[in-house]
């Protein structure tokens, strides 16, 4: 028959296709009712209509290109008024009469159905056609109820002597109902509130869109688009009905069925134990748990029937006169014998379907007409039914476990393995078998059932079939999620470190390799790219050339920056991951040593560069010179320990003078010299930090600052070029690290800033550094700014951040940085995932946002300026903070442009990274 129907909906929409009709204009706003009747139409917040009728048009207008908007009518009556004076164009829900169809146009096909129905509320002590329970209720309708005289039928049907109330509108029956004037409200079964009990339901009877007389253009167009629809998403109209009117294919419970409930001691259910996720034993409480156990305590909380969930270890101890029963499987589209009912035994609807698959082994050539041994869990009879059924070639082997199942398989000893691919993957994941595939054209859904046997199967099995009926789907979907989320291996570096230490050790190493060799390139360049400038007279070419070098540099730093940060970021995770061995903790520390080197070879070049370009900048803030004192005193008294150095410091500044100079710069002085001092004094030496010839006024600091020790020395010959990039004496000998250009920078910088160097050396006797500097003093007013945001500072525990961030790895290592704060973190893969996350999030929900800069689809400038844009308050002042490999100060100020408060280049630092979220969203702030 479905098959007939099929044929003539193809020819008749073929007949459409190329008869004449009388077009309407898709481009025509069309004026849908919408009225207050239960809640069929619910207004959302944001103005939209939700409905049945809002999402079927929805599908018309894909079909039709029709455009509609919904009026607001009140009540049906008048948007019925509002039909006939034309004041709108379309009227859903219609049931047809004698006179609507003479004072209306219908459309031929229905969009829905109903039933008439008798609703009462909770409270009253009426059941599911329990007749004698509401025999005398009084019983209300409206006026114009399409169903009235079915009404009139129904009551002398059941003898029910009640009185029959008739209102105008269906508000002031709704509103009868609910201050007692009426016991009992007769109408359309979808126009019932979810909360009320449904008593009965009769005259099953479709719905359709209707218009004014004379408007047949518009039933023909929906009518047209109806017809594709049943024909070619024959599914829609179900979802749409299961979804938004389950309570019409499924009856409440009857006072039978609720006398039995009350009565039960309860019912035991047998169930796999080792069927995880459908079904098993959790370890820890000894309890049944699973997907289909989930389902059934839903049943159970629903209905009041006490249910017990056993382990199935030995089916003969099913004792059916003890209400004990058992799962079953159901396969798709087949019958077996195993699953055919009798007068003593019943089958409930499938609770769950789930797909199985066949199984095999990676590299297995599959040939569906060939035979093979194929391996499946003991006690499913209709599963074996059906693969003998439709694969008879094949022979079955049945094990205890799914477990057993995979081992045969890994041992050659079966071909395939018949299984549900939940459960495959709980043991195939859990085991790291990586060695074994299904095989997607062998899927097959098969339901999870209850089979009931004894004289209570047929009631028992009427109660589930209503119950799993109404089990919402996102609950379904969440049991499963609740079961599978967690199963496998979390794919984490600490899990990839444990299970792979030497492939991690050697991964990291070539990535080294790769990134020094890089480097050494990139120095190379710039060597060769500087001779070639000093020997270009032509202005146009050294320019282009500069513009040129400054843009590799930054493509460079980039490229370079983006795997260091994973390096680096790795690395560190890895030295706090659990079960790490002693030597392989000892290569983690040599990879981050090495890192850290390469880092700053990086930026030694990225400094020269910016230099010779004139675009080194300088960014002063109140620097205080005890701070100065304690980072120097903690950056080198471990280092000069370690090289049993003796380190002295003599401050020379009695009080703790606020200076106003860039903190970057004026430490990268200083660290630059006692780094040289400390690194070529051997043990048992001495290096030495004062301050002399000092003088302060009310604006200033005049001082010489000197950095002496007793190491090495330097030749005459090389004191004359130790200011020049690159140079190193005794380079071809050297086993001290360095890029010979720590010197050079120094020197630049002390020229930017007004300052001079001297020194002087002797081989074999050591080094002495004057450094002269005059340095503008902070304001008082700077000084309280400095303080204030000081005490801002808080924790960071509770706050929540959205990060967007395009790499992987760099997320996973910025998530667990974060994390170890107590900070929450959501994660976005590009610019246009973190807008739209942001935009769909609630007002102050995130405390900051973590911003990449060079992102498909959206990159990060653009993203903030879109966000900065965004039509609420949190919008305009939520601190962005910019985590880049983009390191140059024209990336700076391009993020700080666009609207990003902070620009922190890659690799990250986790220290600065927590202070500086601290500033800006510490609990204190």
């Amino acid at each position: 028959m479905k098959k007939f129907v099929s044929i003539f909906l193809i020819f008749y929409i073929i007949f459409l296709s190329v008869s004449p009709v009388f077009a309407y204009e898709p481009k025509q706003v069309i004026r849908v009712a919408k009225f207050n009747s239960g809640n069929y139409f619910i207004s959302e917040d944001d103005g939209t209509v939700k409905s049945y009728d809002k999402e079927y048009l929805d599908k018309i207008s894909e079909y039709t290109g029709m455009q509609y908007e919904f009026v607001d009518c009140g009540t049906w009556q008048n948007a019925v008024k509002m039909l006939e004076n034309h004041q709108i164009d379309l009227v859903g829900t219609m049931q047809t009469s004698d006179e609507r169809l003479q004072n209306y146009d219908f459309c031929k096909y229905e969009y829905g159905v109903t039933y008439a129905s008798l609703a009462c509320l909770p409270d009253k002590d009426y059941t599911f056609q329990d007749y004698t329970s509401f025999s005398d209720a009084s019983i209300g309708c409206t006026i114009d109820y399409v169903r009235k005289s079915e009404l009139y039928n129904w009551m002398s049907e059941h003898n029910i002597t009640g009185s029959l109330t008739f209102y105008d509108t269906e508000p002031q029956l709704v509103n009868a109902l609910q201050n007692g004037e009426i016991d009992i409200m007769a109408a359309s079964v979808h126009t019932i509130l979810p909360e009320w009990n449904i008593l009965d339901k009769y005259c099953f009877s479709p719905f359709y869109f209707t218009t004014w007389k004379g408007n047949s253009a518009l039933t023909e167009m929906i009518d047209n688009a109806i017809l594709k629809i049943k024909l070619y998403e024959s599914e829609f109209e179900d979802s749409l009905i299961e979804y938004y009117f389950p309570y019409i294919s499924v009856d409440p419970l009857t006072s039978e069925e609720k006398d039995y409930i009350n009565n039960s001691n309860g019912i035991e259910l047998f169930f796999d134990p080792e069927a995880a996720p459908i079904t098993f034993v959790d370890k820890k409480s000894g309890n049944m748990k699973g997907v289909i156990i989930d389902n059934c305590e839903l049943i159970s909380h629903s209905t009041g029937l006490k249910i017990q969930y056993k382990s199935l270890v030995d089916r003969a101890l099913i004792d059916d006169s003890k209400n004990q029963y058992a799962f079953i499987s159901i396969v798709n589209n087949y019958t077996s014998e195993y699953t055919k009912e009798s007068d003593n035994e019943k089958i409930t609807k499938p609770i769950f379907e789930f797909p199985f698959y066949l199984y095999c082994n990676w590299g297995f050539d599959y040939n569906v007409n060939s035979s093979y041994t194929v391996a499946m869990t003991s006690g499913r009879p209709a599963i074996r039914d059906y693969l003998e059924h439709t694969n008879p070639n094949y022979n079955i082997i049945e094990c205890n476990t799914i477990k057993e199942c995979f081992d045969l398989l890994k041992e050659g000893k079966v071909d395939l393995v018949f299984s549900s691919l939940y459960t495959s993957n709980n043991i195939l994941i859990k085991e790291n078998r990586t060695d074994v595939n299904f095989i997607p054209t062998t899927e097959t859904n098969i339901g999870i059932a209850i089979k009931f046997t004894g004289s209570d199967s047929e009631i028992l099995k009427s109660i589930f079939n209503k119950e799993i009926s109404t089990i919402k789907s996102e609950d379904q979907t969440q049991a499963l999620l609740n079961y599978t989320t967690n199963m496998a291996p979390e794919a984490s570096l600490s899990y990839f470190i444990q299970t792979n230490t030497g492939v991690f050790i050697f991964i990291l190493f070539i990535i080294f390799l790769v990134l020094l060799f890089a480097c050494i390139w990139l120095i190379r360049y710039y060597a060769i790219s500087k001779q070639k400038a000093a020997l270009s007279s032509i202005n146009d070419e050294l320019r282009k050339a500069n513009a040129a070098k400054t843009d590799f540099l930054s493509r460079m730093s980039h490229d370079i920056r983006t795997p260091m940060n994973a390096i680096i970021g790795m690395t560190n995770l890895a030295k706090k991951s659990a079960n790490v061995s002693e030597e392989t903790l000892d290569y983690l520390e040599k990879i981050n040593s090495s890192s850290n080197f390469l880092l700053g070879l990086i930026n030694d070049i990225l400094d020269m560069s910016k230099i010779e370009s004139g675009s080194l900048n300088f960014n002063p803030s109140v620097y205080f010179y005890n701070d100065f004192l304690s980072n120097i005193s903690a950056m080198f008294t471990p280092l000069c320990n370690n090289k049993n150095v003796t380190f002295i410091i003599e401050r020379g500044l009695t009080e703790n003078t606020a200076l106003f100079v860039d903190k970057v710069r004026f430490n990268q002085i200083f660290f630059n010299i006692l780094s040289n001092a400390i690194k070529y004094t051997p043990n048992g030496g001495e290096v030495k930090y004062e301050m002399k010839n000092i003088l302060v006024n009310n604006k200033n600091l005049s001082a010489d600052y000197i950095i002496s020790d007793n190491g090495i020395g330097m030749s005459e010959e090389f004191q004359k070029e130790m200011f020049n990039p690159f140079a190193r004496e005794h380079d071809d000998t050297n086993t001290t690290e360095g890029t010979g250009l720590g010197l050079a920078i120094t020197k630049n910088i002390l020229d930017l800033m007004g300052g001079n160097i001297n020194v002087s050396s002797k081989e074999g006797k050591g080094t002495t550094v004057i450094i002269h500097l005059e340095i503008p003093l902070a304001a008082k007013e700077q000084i309280v700014t400095n303080k204030i945001a000081d005490n801002l500072i808080g924790d960071l525990n509770g706050k929540k951040v959205l990060l967007v961030e395009d790499h992987p790895l760099n997320t996973e290592i910025a998530e667990k940085i974060l994390e170890n704060k107590g900070v929450t973190v959501v994660s976005a893969k590009n610019g246009l995932d973190g807008l739209n996350k942001f935009r769909s999030s609630d007002q102050y929900e995130f405390d900051a946002i973590l911003m990449d800069i060079r992102m498909p689809v959206m990159d990060g400038l653009e993203t903030t300026k879109k966000i900065r844009k965004l039509n609420r308050p949190d919008a305009k002042n939520i601190p962005i903070i910019a985590m880049s490999a983009n390191a140059y100060q024209e990336d700076i100020e391009k993020s700080l442009s666009a609207g990003i408060n902070e620009h922190l280049a890659k690799p990250i630092n986790p220290e600065l990274l927590y202070a500086t979220l601290e500033k800006f969203i510490g609990k204190n702030k």
